[in-house]
């Protein structure tokens, strides 16, 4: 017992030794074989240090892109002219049924019940129906059941969309009005712009009417800002649809040119209005 500690440490030194000479060698000679080997190892870790640093700067970047494009979105949703409240979708179909959008605003923020709410500047996709303290419930007019007057440019008819659910509008006309795929759909009660364009037309030339099924120029999983009106809808007589109809069919016709580049005069007649007036008149008298 007392001479085998000392035989082990005998031992252990004796088998070190190499190791010891090798691991020094390694260090700190300068002979070409253990340079290369420091200096390949000495780069190996760079190469990773590096690697590590690029994956960082490309999650980074990651997230200022995603950054800038919510700034972009939340700036597309001011109007100068309208004072709204933005708010975030917390939930929408198909976690919550009938078109119904849940958004993170409400009465603490002044969201009131019958407010319109916008995706972007002018469109206008539902209302506010329920309140509560930091939360609100928006129906949309997709919703499956709900009626609503629509104006729909081409055949430039006013008629009435019934909801589909999903995003989608029903509307019906009479076999020989010429219901066209991409013709704009506009809600005039939401004051607003288009709501939307026709996908597809169902018409079997032996029924009496054809259907017309129009989607929301923005899907509704795409949704992830609103903005809500501050003051709550209220009912819209003929005149003012007409004015609805003629607004909403300039927006759709102007194009935002940069400055310097749009050669204009100082006074800028539109004929649009006046065509979508008679238009209108036409209208009346179907």
């Amino acid at each position: 017992m007392w001479l085998l500690p000392q035989a082990l440490g005998f031992v252990s030194a004796t088998v070190l030794v190499p190791y010891n000479y090798v691991e020094s060698w390694f260090i700190s000679s300068s002979s070409a074989l253990p340079s290369y080997l420091r200096d390949r190892d000495s780069i190996v870790n760079k190469q990773l240090e590096l690697e590590h640093q690029l994956a960082s700067y490309e999650s980074l970047e990651d997230q200022v892109s995603v950054l800038a494009e919510e700034n972009k979105l939340l700036r597309s949703l001011s109007v100068e002219d309208e004072d709204r409240i933005t708010a975030s979708v917390v939930m929408r179909p198909s976690y919550l049924p009938y078109d119904v959008l849940l958004i993170g605003q409400g009465s603490e923020a002044g969201v009131k019940v019958g407010a319109p709410v916008y995706v972007g500047k002018h469109q206008s996709i539902g209302f506010v129906t329920a309140v509560y303290a930091n939360t609100s419930l928006v129906i949309l007019a997709t919703s499956p059941g709900y009626e609503s007057t629509v104006y729909i440019y081409g055949p430039d008819i006013y008629t009435t969309a019934i909801g589909e659910g999903g995003g989608v509008l029903k509307v019906s006309v009479p076999q020989g009005i010429p219901l066209e795929v991409g013709s704009k759909v506009i809600i005039p009660a939401f004051k607003s712009g288009v709501f939307g364009s026709i996908s597809y037309v169902e018409s079997v030339p032996s029924e009496p009417q054809q259907n017309g099924y129009v989607s929301m120029d923005i899907p509704l999983s795409s949704i992830r800002f609103v903005s809500i009106g501050k003051e709550v809808l209220d009912d819209v007589l003929f005149a003012e649809a007409k004015e609805v109809v003629s607004r909403a069919k300039q927006d759709f016709l102007t194009v935002p040119v940069p400055e310097g580049i749009l050669i204009d005069t100082p006074t800028t007649t539109t004929p649009t209005s006046t065509s979508t007036e008679e238009i209108s008149s036409s209208t009346e008298s179907l």
